[in-house]
């Protein structure tokens, strides 16, 4: 069975209540786990139905206390244990033995699990193959509503082998410049991934706090002799503000980076720019940012302000 049989396969009422997921694909995992989320939990993720754990941080008794526990009149629940190549057969067998009715169990693993009970629906989330990779790219570009052209796909592909979660975040970047634009083409995507890096709008948004004032402003002049429209780079400001607050917020809570990366919606790779990144702003200043664009937002839409003028003004409050 291919990964894409498996995932329509996975939306669908089968009697299994655990899964593996394993191998080196973050986004596939992550994918899997959306799927798996919606049906079992129908958009109700609150604290009694949806847990997630790490074997390799969290004390075993929790986990198992929350597996035993019957979810009552909260419906069903599902309970996600990460790095479970952390977990011994011997407990493994105990978890699939000692659920409570109304559990769903998912292991999320690098490595396949050994000795697996046959009660356990296992889905192997490599790389896909390089013929593989067109059908991805669409589908990621469909779940952000884009339209592209085969030519566009077959383009964007070439450039990733079977890297597929390097694709997801291209293609991730790619919508976040063109913002509300529904069709992208083929021009956008060969500008933004093969100088993606030296683009001045990404160099300003990464450098966040990093870059003294007097370098943000080279990059946005860069961007106003360029022709770039404001109001998508001050919103692309905006979601960056708020992307490294939901990070500290996160991170204040007490979450390891890598249990952080997932809920912020990147791979472990992107996830630790943005730790980086995250690492020279308090939780406080960041509040207070997001306070000072909402304003300069208010502020644009009423022409108070010029557009330019908002970007100006918003860089000084980073």
């Amino acid at each position: 069975m291919n990964i894409q049989t498996a995932f329509k396969d996975l939306s669908k009422n089968y009697e299994s209540e655990f899964f593996s997921f394993y191998g080196a694909s973050f986004f596939l995992k992550r994918e899997a786990l959306g799927i798996l989320k919606k049906r079992v939990l129908k958009n109700n993720d609150s604290s009694f139905n949806y847990y997630s754990f790490d074997a390799k941080f969290d004390r075993e008794d929790v986990f198992l206390a929350a597996i035993r526990t019957h979810p009552g009149f909260f419906g069903e629940k599902l309970i996600i244990l990460k790095s479970a190549e952390e977990l011994k057969p011997n407990l493994i067998k105990e978890i699939i033995e000692g659920k409570a009715p109304q559990v769903f169990v998912v292991f999320l693993s690098e490595k396949a699990l050994k000795r697996l009970s046959q009660k356990v629906g296992v889905l192997e989330c490599r790389d896909p193959y390089e013929n593989e990779m067109p059908y991805w790219a669409s589908y990621i570009f469909q779940k952000e509503n884009k339209k592209v052209d085969p030519k566009t796909i077959q383009f964007l592909t070439s450039l990733y082998g079977r890297d597929i979660d390097s694709l997801y975040q291209e293609i991730q970047k790619i919508c976040s410049y063109v913002g509300e634009e529904g069709t992208i083409g083929l021009e956008t995507v060969h500008l933004v991934s093969t100088r993606g890096k030296e683009l001045p709008v990404f160099q300003l948004l990464q450098g966040l706090g990093m870059n003294s004032l007097k370098t943000n402003l080279f990059f946005l002049e860069s961007l106003k002799k360029s022709g770039e429209v404001p109001p998508l780079i001050f919103s692309l400001l905006a979601r960056q503000c708020r992307k490294l607050l939901h990070y500290k917020v996160l991170e204040e809570e007490g979450l390891t980076p890598y249990q952080i990366y997932p809920k912020v919606g990147l791979s472990p790779y992107f996830g630790k720019e943005l730790s980086r990144q995250a690492s020279y702003f308090q939780k406080e200043r960041l509040e207070k940012t997001l306070i000072k664009l909402s304003d300069l937002d208010l502020a644009l839409k009423t022409g108070q302000i010029s557009p330019w003028g908002v970007l100006y003004k918003s860089l000084s409050h980073f």
